[in-house]
């Protein structure tokens, strides 16, 4: 039986705008795609029983569960308080998965550490790894996200390319066959941002909308369909009308997928066995988006296995915040992934 619910956090330093369908931030990178849009970099991350932060130095900690190395301390004893990952000291951008992590080092680079059951980790190593490796073919990396047991990397240029579990057509390559090297996804250009779920995978546009691939058993692609996607789909409006536009992020839980618009509100797809869409119903899963009722002003969202959580501006404000945005997203989980373990 899995052991908890995972929730990956990603933290944005400094204030936060929006610049045409992109969430920016003070030290993020630069978007390669010429428009002055800016790419978030998450410097905090959570995966199912591990977490890792990097605090400005370019060094990396991490703490939590460590029986497949997820720490990168080149052991797998449990670490009850930060430890350093070895060898990394220029990292620029964290993603935590089921039971791996990787990092974006400055330059393009990404190392991954932890299980490697599917050829999450880009490299060629022997079930797993207590340190990092160099994800192999992997260049002008500006952030990375972690799914269940599959990873990508947005690209300078827009493009991404994923490695690792493909039983779903996570990597979007058109493909169902795992991968332990990169492949490129299929058709996406544009791209601002990733997301990865337990067996899916969503990236924003620069134009605002939103296109996903992979497992779509519960809706959580939001094509209209259940249908497994081997490449990327427009996820739809609201009422299965047009496309859904405006979107400045995006998260993908176990089963079910949230997007922050521009104006503050929140809409969500998917699962809904527990109300998980906000919409004041449960029971029934929405294969497009859905309004999350009585949102308004929302700066960040977090979703979990069975919830979504949302922060707005005074909210923060009343609690002490010094920035409009300290969390720009919060997601994903995966306590079915790690059901066998």
């Amino acid at each position: 039986m899995g052991r908890g619910v995972l929730l990956a956090c990603l933290l944005v330093a400094s204030s936060v705008t929006v610049v045409g369908g992109a969430i920016t931030a003070e030290g993020a990178a630069a978007n390669p795609l010429g428009s002055g849009n800016r790419v978030a970099q998450p410097i905090l991350a959570a995966g199912f029983s591990h977490t890792c932060a990097l605090p400005g130095s370019g060094t990396m900690s991490c703490w939590g569960v460590n029986d497949m190395g997820e720490l990168g301390d080149g052991t797998t004893t449990n670490g009850a308080s930060a430890v350093d990952v070895q060898g990394v000291t220029a990292a620029v951008a964290v993603a935590a998965g089921d039971a791996h992590t990787c990092v974006v080092i400055a330059g393009g680079t990404v190392s991954c550490w932890g299980s490697d059951s599917n050829g999450q980790l880009g490299a060629s190593v022997d079930g797993s790894s207590t340190s990092p490796v160099v994800v192999s073919g992997i260049s002008g990396a500006v952030t990375v996200a972690a799914g269940g047991a599959h990873s990508c990397a947005l690209l300078a240029g827009g493009t991404v390319q994923c490695w690792g579990s493909n039983a779903n057509g996570q990597l979007g390559n058109n493909s169902t066959t795992d991968s332990s090297t990169p492949v490129v996804v299929s058709g996406l250009t544009g791209a601002v941002a990733i997301t990865a779920g337990g067996a899916s995978t969503c990236a924003l546009l620069a134009n605002g909308t939103v296109k996903c691939w992979g497992l779509n058993t519960s809706g959580q692609l939001g094509d209209n369909t259940t249908t497994q996607r081997l490449t990327p789909v427009a996820v739809h409006g609201v009422g299965n009308v047009g496309t859904l536009g405006n979107v400045i992020a995006v998260e993908a839980g176990s089963s079910h997928t949230c997007a922050l618009l521009a104006s503050g509100t929140v809409k969500c797809w998917g699962q809904n066995l527990n109300g998980e869409l906000g919409n004041g119903t449960s029971g029934n899963s929405s294969h497009t988006p859905v309004a999350v009722s009585g949102v308004s002003g929302a700066t960040g969202l977090a979703v979990g296995e069975s919830q979504l959580a949302r922060s707005s501006l005074a909210e923060r404000l009343s609690a002490g915040a010094s920035t409009p945005l300290a969390s720009s997203a919060m997601g994903l989980s995966r306590q079915a992934q790690r059901q066998s373990r």
